[in-house]
């Protein structure tokens, strides 16, 4: 399947003008990207973070990522792997770039993941992936076979193919142990602020309410915060906010509501964050997921 041929474009005059695009599927509860970028100056992403793992792989892009304090070139054909809750921006730089770039992007709940683990070892716990790059043609096989997989229209066969290619994953490039640990009461405290930030996306939420909540001066938890998170309180909810409306847009809700009910000022708002994170505009990414014709 050539999903070049997904992406959206438009002709001025006699030349035509290629557009970025994302088209999105949801499978078993992780969400799937296909991006894809025209020949365009490179625009590096500002830092941010995701509740689920995300995980990366282009066959015909080279990329990488500034993560855990270290610059991580991944060459096409590898896959990237960053964990949840893990601070991150892109290396690109701001120079042209004469290729067009694809990438498949897949962001994986840490239940689900806690789940292979128990299946494999029987004990409770996330898996700990020591290589933020990896390189292994099988399992890259097995996971362009899922992506194709996605014209079909059979739910079952999705989620099997998906389930499998993660077992993998699990079973040849994880370990069975745990980042250093933090000191537990201020992990607690900071859990619980990002707890609070995700169930109320749609409201407006103070500094003084937030440290209110943990029994935190307004200094310290800011301080904390970004000491353990990697981002601003602000940084954090923003990304937050355009994680639930990239699901409240799959399910086909209008842009005025989906801006309202993931918390953003307005729908201008809405859309200049969202554009800055994923690079293509919200009607766009609803649009090329074919949830809107």
């Amino acid at each position: 399947m050539d999903y070049r041929a997904a992406h959206s474009c438009k002709r001025r005059g006699d030349d035509l003008v290629l557009k970025s695009s994302i088209q999105a599927w949801q499978v078993g509860g992780v969400l799937i990207e296909y991006c894809y970028y025209p020949p365009s100056f490179g625009v590096p992403l500002p830092k941010h973070s995701h509740i689920e793992y995300q995980l990366g792989v282009s066959t015909d892009t080279s990329g990488g990522y500034r993560y855990r304090g270290t610059s991580h070139p991944t060459p096409a054909g590898h896959f990237s792997l960053l964990h949840s809750g893990e601070v991150h921006t892109t290396l690109r730089k701001g120079e042209w770039i004469d290729q067009p770039r694809t990438y498949w992007m897949m962001y994986i709940p840490p239940e689900q993941f806690s789940k292979l683990t128990f299946a494999y070892s029987g004990a409770p716990g996330l898996p700990f992936f020591p290589e933020p790059v990896i390189c292994d043609r099988p399992l890259l096989r097995d996971f362009l076979a899922f992506f194709q997989s996605l014209e079909r229209p059979s739910a079952l066969e999705h989620t099997e193919r998906l389930l499998a290619c993660l077992s993998q994953l699990v079973a040849r490039h994880a370990e069975q142990r745990r980042p250093q640990p933090k000191p537990q009461r201020d992990r607690r405290r900071v859990q619980q602020v990002q707890a609070y930030l995700d169930a109320h996306l749609s409201e407006t939420v103070t500094l003084q309410d937030l440290a209110q909540l943990v029994d935190l001066s307004p200094y310290h938890l800011h301080r904390l915060f970004r000491q353990q998170v990697g981002l601003p309180l602000h940084q954090y909810q923003i990304s937050a906010r355009v994680a639930r409306a990239k699901q409240l847009l799959l399910q086909g809700l209008p842009l005025k509501r989906v801006a309202e009910e993931a918390g953003f000022a307005d729908q201008s708002h809405f859309t200049r964050q969202f554009k800055r994170l994923l690079q293509v505009t919200p009607g766009q990414y609803q649009v090329q997921s074919g949830v809107l014709r």
